[in-house]
């Protein structure tokens, strides 16, 4: 598609506009051409757009982990895997493994306290 601006001039409406999130579609309807090919333009001099796209990681952490990938999660961590080795192994980014670890970590925290609570409430029927 032909951009009527240059790409200097797109640069400067961009670094001044007051919303610069809006601009990118601005930009894209004055010169007849996708935001994609604004952002392209923009990244080209130097300028990281806000609201720049995300590329998302094939397999990322909004994929379910299945049981089967839980238990194996939990045995490799326990004999000492990393958390790159573990990204690397499940295909997951590192965020991902920080995450399933908390939220195992918590599972286990909680179930703990439940047996415990349950323990006590036997040991005071027992005393009573």
């Amino acid at each position: 598609m032909a951009i009527w601006q240059t790409e200097r001039d797109i640069c400067y409406m961009y670094r001044h506009a007051c919303k610069p999130a809006e601009q990118i579609q601005i930009l894209a309807e004055i010169n007849n051409c996708s935001e994609d090919e604004i952002r392209d333009i923009l990244e080209r001099n130097g300028i990281k757009p806000v609201g720049m796209r995300k590329v998302k990681l094939r397999n990322s952490q909004n994929k379910p982990w299945t049981v089967e990938e839980l238990v194996q999660f939990q045995y490799l961590e326990a004999n000492g895997m990393t958390t790159s080795k573990l990204s690397q192994y499940f295909k997951r980014s590192e965020k991902a493994i920080g995450c399933i670890r908390s939220k195992i970590r918590t599972k286990q925290t909680e179930a703990a306290r439940a047996a415990f609570e349950i323990f006590n409430r036997e040991i005071r029927g027992n005393t009573a």
